[in-house]
């Protein structure tokens, strides 16, 4: 099923051969990555971002999903679902340099905001490599069996 709210409460599938393990140890890290990725995000909010970080988490839970029960499905939505917030931080950024504006400015928050930005977009970047790489050998194993 591609919709993975039962997930909590399914025990762990055990990745069935050496390629699938070593991503889902990659998975496991974009994980708690993601996850501190988010939280971050929502320390900004608290200090005046926007509202940042939600999308990382619901992304972050499709990331233990997919690890967790080697779903091609939920790598498929967490790379949309990232794909959006990319889009998010690329406008962020190059929003500020087609008006002129500076990235970085006076202010601590808009600093921290903005640094938090482009790690996120690298971020980004290399964990949707990874999923993708994720998603086909899942989608694999699912019609092996």
């Amino acid at each position: 099923m591609c919709l993975p709210f039962g997930d909590m409460l399914q025990e762990p599938v055990a990745p069935p051969n050496e390629k699938s393990q070593k991503l889902v140890k990659i998975l496991k890290k974009l994980f708690w990555m993601q996850l501190i990725l988010g939280l971050c995000k929502i320390i900004v909010l608290f200090m005046g971002g926007g509202m940042a970080g939600i999308g990382d988490l619901i992304a972050a839970y499709f990331l233990y999903s997919a690890y967790n029960t080697i779903n091609y499905c939920s790598c498929c939505i967490y790379i949309v679902s990232t794909l959006f917030e990319t889009v998010v931080s690329f406008d962020s950024i190059f929003g500020r340099l087609q008006n002129g504006l500076p990235l970085f400015s006076n202010s601590g928050v808009r600093n921290f905001s903005m640094a938090l930005t482009l790690i996120s977009l690298l971020f980004y970047i290399v964990s949707i490599y990874y999923v993708f790489q994720s998603y086909k050998e899942f989608k694999a194993i699912s019609y092996e069996s």
